[in-house]
């Protein structure tokens, strides 16, 4: 158990890192490879890093998964709602899931008005 939980431990940083290292370039046109570690040094510059609503809906399905054996709409919604910070910067999509929750709509009902062709998130 001790290994995966490492291997889950540093996955998750790695990912939270990279959420906030890329956070002031998002949107932005891709760096060619030699630009890359300038953007990095620049990010690194503007301390604190921040991170996006990407590690908090990451932060919040882990937390659901320590919990939960596997994924249970009803409940993830629950604890997305409890770790939602709004600053993060979460797209209109995911703000009206979140005003559908909060409002009592069941996750499926919700998905499915929001995004009635799916969703890439």
């Amino acid at each position: 158990m001790d290994r995966r939980h490492d291997a889950a431990t540093g996955a998750l940083l790695g990912t939270f890192l990279g959420d906030a290292l890329g956070a002031p370039w998002e949107g932005r046109q891709a760096a060619p490879g030699r630009a890359a570690p300038d953007r990095v040094r620049r990010s690194l510059a503007h301390a604190p890093l921040a991170y996006t609503d990407d590690t908090q809906l990451a932060l919040a399905l882990a937390a659901h998964l320590c919990e939960h054996p596997r994924v249970e709409p009803a409940a993830l919604v629950a604890t997305i709602l409890e770790h939602f910070e709004p600053w993060r910067g979460y797209g209109g999509g995911m703000l009206g899931l979140v005003d559908q929750w909060r409002r009592g709509v069941p996750p499926e009902v919700a998905a499915t008005a929001i995004f009635p062709e799916g969703s890439f998130g």
